[in-house]
Parts: structure tokens; sequence; C-alpha cells
């Protein structure tokens, strides 16, 4: 294994080291990024299972497209880079380097941060903390959008749970289960007779 890949898994995960196995989901990796930015920057270790450390390699094509796309949902841009270390002839892993942003990220309309070796949305005192001074038109209309995007999210749940909570849901369920069980029943009886 390279030095570098086998040095930070010896290390385990920490405020500034994140191991994953795989990463699938573009959104996922943009808000490790903007945990890493609005933290004290960090690196991502891919490739690895972690609890085994266990060199399992990526695609390194498919991963720089999700990389990228993750790259895309992230505002303002922060500085990162990823390479790929070729580990055992047959396996790469990714790192992707992270480095610390003076302004608050944003991971498609969220603020995250890296908190010992956890990820997770930035309290409202972080976000404050992070707030220049004097916030550029540019960042003032970012966190509109972001606030009018999670009020849109936290409407839409509201909506859901009031659905799920009528009446007629609770009625439709009773009804399913009915029915699920009389089926049961029936095939149950034709098997024994």
């Amino acid at each position: 294994m390279s030095e570098e890949a086998f040095d930070l898994l010896a290390a385990g995960e920490s405020q500034t080291l994140e191991i994953k196995e795989v990463v699938r989901d573009p959104l996922v990796l943009a808000r490790l990024i903007c945990a890493f930015a609005n933290a004290d920057g960090g690196k991502i270790l891919i490739g690895v299972r972690e609890d085994a450390n266990e060199i399992v390699g990526v695609e390194e094509s498919s991963l720089t497209k999700i990389y990228e796309r993750a790259i895309q949902k992230l505002t303002p841009k922060v500085e990162t880079k990823i390479q790929f270390l070729d580990i055992r002839i047959i396996f790469k892993v990714a790192i992707i380097e992270v480095v610390a942003s003076p302004e608050i990220v944003l991971a498609d309309g969220g603020a995250y941060v890296r908190t010992g070796s956890m990820t997770q949305p930035m309290a409202w005192s972080q976000i404050v903390s992070k707030l220049p001074e004097e916030p550029s038109q540019k960042h003032i209309e970012s966190l509109t959008h972001s606030i009018e995007s999670q009020t849109k999210i936290i409407e839409s749940l509201h909506i859901k749970i009031d659905e799920a909570n009528s009446w007629q849901s609770k009625w439709k369920g009773h009804l399913t289960s009915g029915a699920v069980g009389f089926v049961f029943s029936m095939v149950l009886a034709l098997i024994a007779g």
C-alpha cells in the first residue's frame, strides 16, 4: 500500500479524516467535502473497508464523475484535490484533500461541519460564527436560496406527516392489513386442505 494511504488508515477516522469503502452518491460526497471545508479541512480516503483495514479499491473514472458532480453542489467553490494511488497492482484508492474555507460552504443548500469523526448539520451558532461581518451580495443570495430550499423541504415533510396521520391513511392501512391476512389465511387453508 502507498505509504500515505497506509498512514491515513493507521490513524483512523478523526476530525480531519473520513474513511469510506465506497461513495456512490455525489450529494453524500458533497456533504463530506462541505463539512471539512467548514471545519479544519481534511482528507477523505475512499476504497478501504475501515473495520477490516481491507483494500477494496475504487473505479477511477466512476469516482471522478461522482467527485465532479459533488463539487458542482458546493457554494462557494471549495479548494480540493483528488488523487488516485495504485495499491498492490490491481487496486486503486482515492484521497480527496479539502482545504478549510474562510467562509461558510453549503452543499446543495445545507451547511455541514466536521465534529470529531462525525459529519453533521451546522448549528445556528456555528453558521453565524462563519458569516463575514459584511457579507457579499452573492453570499446573501446563496444563504437566502438555501433557506428557501430548506423551507420547502420542511413544508413537504409537514404535508407527508399530516397525510400519514390522517384517518384515510390509517383506514387504508387497516384495510391492507386485513386483505393480506385474508389472503394468507386462504393460502394456508388451501395448503392444509
